[in-house]
């Protein structure tokens, strides 16, 4: 999925975080602002936001929410 997603776009630049940690949860909730210019010069800014599931210090899930209803990662 990720290498699909980077190779869709000439740039990605990601920026703005702003992350809330639950510790006792082992959660993460990560938010930013994701800035991509496609092959075609087309640019893509989109508002999104990471939940991190951790178990044994790894990431065992990770949803991820856009803004506009658009999905670049397919």
């Amino acid at each position: 999925m990720y290498e699909e997603f980077i190779g869709s776009f000439r740039k990605i630049r990601h920026i703005h975080f702003r992350h809330v940690v639950d510790v006792e949860n082992c959660r993460i909730a990560s938010q930013f602002r994701a800035e991509m210019t496609d092959h075609e010069g087309n640019d893509v800014v989109l508002t999104s936001c990471n939940f991190f599931y951790v178990r044994d210090g790894k990431f065992e899930r990770v949803y991820v929410y856009m803004s506009d209803g658009i999905n670049v990662l397919k």
